[in-house]
């Protein structure tokens, strides 16, 4: 099992059981619903939007990928319950690095408020 996904159902619980707080629960839950500062689009027509989307695509990484410095930091970032403005840049790198992160969908979004500013 996934370093990350082990760590989330170790002390914290995600699963719940015998003597997991509901309060527990709900504030991993709470992080993992955390929205990421900008959408990343994915090379495979994916978004990620949340941490808990982070977690899930990291879960899914080949071995050999996710055993990469620039996931392991992720992962560690994550664990560390930082922000989302903290774990963005290391995950923009990571997918960057992975050849994964869809460009074309950020220049366009990054385009688009120029135009809007020419036209008045």
């Amino acid at each position: 099992m996934h370093s990350l996904v082990r760590k989330f159902r170790g002390p914290l619980g995600l699963t719940g059981g015998k003597g997991r707080s509901p309060l527990i629960l709900y504030r991993v839950h709470e992080y993992l619903a955390t929205k990421l500062a900008e959408l990343l689009p994915t090379t495979d027509g994916g978004v990620l939007r949340t941490i808990g989307n982070v977690v899930v695509y990291v879960k899914a990484l080949a071995k050999r990928r996710e055993m990469g410095q620039a996931w392991q930091q992720v992962a560690k970032l994550i664990l560390s319950r930082a922000s989302a403005e903290s774990i963005q840049p290391q995950l923009s790198l990571a997918l960057l690095m992975d050849g994964k992160l869809a460009l074309g969908h950020k220049r366009a979004r990054a385009k688009a408020p120029a135009r809007a500013a020419a036209t008045n």
